[in-house]
């Protein structure tokens, strides 16, 4: 073989190694790419139902709350007359800072999926194409899953200061029945 057929090869040889590596280089690209795309729905999975989950949970425990408070105070105005009037107050005060905190969540999550709801129709009212459409229908979707797991924080600290403050009323006021019960000292008298 000649010099100038053996530098054709090489050159050849060169090139075609170079093709193998960037369809290496971009099959790789395309896998990276599918990987991300996947865990992109998943995420996006996840994230939906988390969503759905906390909504499902908040739905359940105002539900609770609501009965609890029914009954507590039910339960309260049927027996007040037996305490004394600071164990009267002290229940009160518990029990109104209790409902407090929940009411003031609740106008608090009025607020937001009022705001919400205000971007949103933003959102429809927009114009483009057709694609267009669908990519924002798709950050839509995606924003209104994330939506109740960002405001988690808020419901459990709002859920916990509601549940302390109400257990401390029906506490006092669960050991007052007793004192009356069983002619022991009323706290506070």
């Amino acid at each position: 073989m000649d010099h100038e057929t053996r530098r054709t090869l090489q050159q050849q040889q060169a090139a075609l190694s170079d093709v193998v590596k960037q369809m290496g280089v971009a099959a790789m690209q395309q896998r990276q790419a599918a990987l991300a795309a996947n865990q992109r729905k998943a995420i996006d999975a996840m994230t939906e139902v988390q969503g759905k989950l906390i909504d499902r949970a908040a739905a359940y425990t105002n539900l609770m709350l609501l009965g609890g408070y029914a009954g507590f105070f039910a339960l309260w105005a049927g027996t007040r007359t037996s305490l004394p009037e600071k164990a009267n107050i002290a229940v009160a005060a518990l029990a109104g800072i209790s409902l407090a905190i929940f009411i003031i969540f609740e106008i608090y999550k009025m607020v937001i999926n009022a705001r919400r709801f205000l971007n949103n129709r933003a959102f429809f009212t927009q114009s483009g194409t057709p694609e267009e459409f669908v990519q924002r229908l798709e950050e839509f979707k995606r924003e209104e899953a994330k939506a109740p797991v960002a405001f988690l924080g808020i419901w459990i600290a709002a859920l916990g200061g509601s549940i302390f403050t109400a257990l401390l009323a029906f506490g006092l006021l669960s050991y007052n029945y007793f004192a009356v019960l069983f002619n022991m000292p009323r706290w506070p008298s």
